[in-house]
Formats: structure tokens, sequence, C-alpha cells
């Protein structure tokens, strides 16, 4: 019988609770998945994140005998970074890549705080070997906080795709933006078909990737095809709708170069699908932003789209309920609703 998750338990083994409960879906609750006391909320000034972290590393790996224990104790108090940290690594390299991979595992599967497991998996980052890839998905599904680290060691491993494509769909909020990112660097075809038809749910922080996505996986000319499915044409237009908002974050719709197909063919595709939520949502704001910009702001000539966004307007005219906007769906829309 597995433990209930709680005070006192690794987090590696709190995830495997918590996954049990939703094996395809992300950690509930998203905000604070993490069991009572496991956060070290340690602040330093911005230049000294990492630096006391790579002291004790250091300090620790030059000992072989000791227990890994010890270097959990060390970093408690300092403030880790949950990325890639230079001195860190460096720290690693320096070491037996053997010590430095069963200190990792310890760290990993035993740890009850986050600085510990975030240690562990800097150090798996540089000596990680095949066997270790469940071990890393499983604190991943702390995508938030463990997804920078935990996504770079499975793209250092052998099946690569596979393991972010698991990770990726059991991640969410800032965890999916990073797992995105490990998979548009993938380049793979698997990878490919993946971000055309499943990361776009209307959260705001996709507005950091939705321009890369559309671009790395060529959206436009796969939403151009007439048999696109609807999986791909709802996606596509889900990141289309995020580029009407995303000024700061990311690339824009004015300046996305595929914009005049992407949006027309989105718009050719939903007039034959029908209406839903999102899609209505979508068609609204697209259709808004083209009325708001002159051509010459859009780069091409708006006006067979824009009369297809009135159409589609005209003959859904309260069609669906609506979306509730609130919580962190920024956009007011769910994926498939």
């Amino acid at each position: 019988m597995s433990p209930a998750p709680g005070a006192g338990i690794s987090l590696y083994e709190h995830a495997l609770c918590l996954h049990a409960r939703i094996p395809d879906g992300p950690l509930e609750p998203q905000n604070d998945p993490f069991p009572e006391g496991a956060m070290n909320l340690r602040h330093a000034p911005r230049d000294r994140i990492g630096i006391d972290a790579a002291e004790a590393v250091r300090a620790h790996l030059a000992w072989p005998d000791l227990h890994p224990r010890f270097l959990g104790w060390a970093v408690r108090e300092v403030a880790v970074p949950i990325f890639r940290d230079e001195r860190i690594t460096e720290a690693v390299r320096e070491a037996d890549p053997a010590h430095a991979r069963r200190t990792g595992r310890w760290l990993v599967r035993r740890a009850t705080d986050v600085n510990s497991v975030l240690i562990g998996l800097a150090l798996l980052l540089e000596s990680a070997e095949p066997a270790d890839i469940p071990l890393v998905q499983t604190v991943s599904l702390y995508s938030e906080t463990f997804g920078p680290l935990a996504y770079r060691i499975l793209e250092r491993l052998p099946d690569a795709t596979d393991s972010l494509l698991w990770a990726a769909e059991r991640s969410q909020g800032w965890g999916l933006v990073y797992a995105v990112k490990a998979l548009l660097r993938q380049d793979t075809e698997e990878a490919r078909q993946w971000l055309l038809r499943r990361p776009a749910d209307g959260d705001i922080a996709q507005g950091y990737f939705a321009h890369a996505v559309l671009v790395g996986t060529r959206a436009h000319e796969e939403v151009a095809r007439p048999d696109a499915d609807p999986a791909l044409v709802d996606n596509t237009g889900l990141f289309l709708l995020t580029l009407t908002h995303c000024r700061g974050m990311g690339t824009d719709l004015l300046g996305y170069a595929h914009a005049r197909v992407a949006v027309t063919a989105f718009f050719e595709h939903v007039s034959r699908l029908g209406p839903t939520s999102a899609r209505f949502r979508a068609v609204q704001e697209l259709t808004r932003h083209l009325h708001a910009n002159t051509p010459e702001r859009l780069g091409w000539d708006p006006r067979r789209a824009r009369r297809l966004g009135r159409t589609l307007l005209a003959a859904w005219a309260g069609p669906t309920e609506p979306v509730p906007w609130g919580g962190h769906r920024w956009l007011g829309v769910q994926g498939g609703g």
C-alpha cells in the first residue's frame, strides 16, 4: 500500500502518490503540489544565486565517502537556482562522475525539500544514465519547479523525445513552457506532431512560446491543408489568439510572417467544423485584431480574412455558452471547449 502524501515523505514518493490519482495529467493542486515543509524560502541578491550552492557541491564531492544527506543539509538554507547554473555545473565536472551520480540519485529519490532535489538534478545533469529516466520523469511532475533541469537531463539521454512527451503531457503553467521549449529543441517529427495538436490551452504563459511553436512546426503549412484535422485547427487557432495578446512576452501577430495564411485557413476550417466556445473566442479576437490594424501594420491585405471573420461571427451569434474569464485561463478559453 502506498504511503499517504504528507510531511516527512520524500518529494519523489509524494509525486508518485499524487501521480497515481491522475496518471495521465498534471499533479494537483497545481499551485502547491509539495508536501508541507518542502519549500526552502531563501532569497539572495541576484548575483549570489547559485554561488553558495556551487561551493557546497564542490566541498561535498571532494569527499567520496560522505553521505549524500550532508549535501542536502548544506544547501537547505542557500538560494538554489531552478535552471542550469554554470558555477554548479563546473563544480560537478571537477568531481568523479560516479560519485556525482550516486549523490544526485540519492537526493532526487530521498530528499524531502526542494533545494536538495534541485541540487540532485544539477548533479544528474552532468552524470545521468538511461536507468535514471523514470526517476527524473517522476520528479519532473513538479514541472514548474523541477522542469527546467529535469527536461535538460531527459534531452541528453536516449529516447529523449518519448521521455519529454510523457513529461509534457503531465506539465502545466510554466512547466509546460519549459517542456515545449525542450520539445522544440528536439526537432523531431514526433515532437512536431504533438506540438501541432496538443499544448495550446489559453494559459497566459503560452505567450512566451506560441510564436516559436507556430514557426517551428510550420503550422501555417499544416493548417492550410484541406484535410487538416480538428485538433490541429483548434491548437493553431488558440496560438493565433494568444498572439493577439502577447506583446511584451513574445512575437505577436503583427510580427508573425505567416499570419495571413494561418488566420485565413483557420477561419475557413472552423466555418466547416462549426462553433465551440474556443473557436468563437478565437474568431472574435482575431477579427477584432484585423479591424484594429491597417494593412501596413499587418504587412498583408486582411480584407478577405475580415469578411470571413464577420460572416462567422454573424452566423455564430450566441451559439455556445461562453467560457468564464478568470483564474489563470487568461484568454478565457479551454482548448477543446
